[in-house]
């Protein structure tokens, strides 16, 4: 690989600086009948740790200057190719990284051809060479390594349980109810009485009894003891003589 000292390459380009990743064509495949040769490239990055170059110091001569190459770069030489670019057949192509450069070309002395039809890029899955739409996994508009990601793997442990939060704002006020409460009661001569409230009052709750006169205790017995209405209590008795009673309160 050679040291990018081609001052021509730069006449619009800012100046160099160091990144320490070096660009390289694998090998590149001739196709007379669509004129076209397709290039494999990859990079080296000779530090460790991943390195980003942007389009400043990260581009294609002859243009485009951007032809889906990757601008961050894990630290070392992935096996197999991140990208491809397609060229007229017979010409060259220089991917210019910061200080290093590569040149493709076929025939003699040039890009070695690929063997076996030419290593697959992991994104290539029809391996043609091209960027196809559902090759780009990531909708990023880029056809690299990222694209080769598999499933998502299980989910993480739950996390720690976070902090207690603030005291909410006091709520309002409520209606208060004030007034004095009395307790109505209704004595029946049979086995269901029925207590009642004023129309001026609501009822608070209710209950009852069910007595057999003469008797001590008395074993009354109640079937059903439940408000009647808003205003009323209901009482049935299954033995003995039923009583009612009902807590009244005056509405303000």
């Amino acid at each position: 690989m050679q040291k990018y000292l081609l001052l021509g390459l730069l006449m619009v380009k800012p100046l160099l600086a160091n990144f320490g990743v070096v660009p390289i064509a694998m090998c590149a495949t001739s196709d007379p009948f669509t004129n076209q040769m397709v290039v494999y490239w990859t990079a080296n990055n000779t530090n460790t740790f991943e390195v980003t170059v942007d389009n400043s110091f990260n581009f294609f001569v002859p243009g485009p200057g951007n032809r889906t190459q990757p601008v961050s770069f894990p630290p070392g030489m992935p096996s197999q190719p991140l990208f491809t670019t397609i060229s007229p057949l017979g010409a060259s192509v220089t991917w210019v990284l910061g200080e290093f450069f590569a040149t493709a070309q076929t025939g003699a002395g040039g890009t070695p051809a690929c063997q076996f039809g030419a290593p697959q890029a992991c994104w290539d899955l029809n391996r043609n060479g091209i960027c196809d739409p559902n090759e780009d996994t990531n909708h990023d508009g880029v056809c690299d390594i990222r694209d080769c990601q598999g499933p998502a793997g299980p989910p993480g442990p739950s996390g720690l349980a976070g902090a207690t939060g603030a005291t909410g704002p006091q709520g309002a006020t409520g209606s208060s109810l004030s007034g004095s409460s009395r307790l109505a009661t209704t004595a029946s001569t049979t086995v269901t009485a029925i207590a009642a409230c004023n129309a001026n009052e609501f009822m608070v709750s209710g209950g009852g009894a069910c007595t057999v006169p003469g008797t001590t205790p008395s074993p009354g017995r109640i079937a059903t003891s439940q408000a009647a209405s808003l205003t009323s209590w209901t009482v049935t008795c299954s033995t003995g003589l039923a009583t009612a009673a009902a807590i009244c309160s005056v509405q303000q």
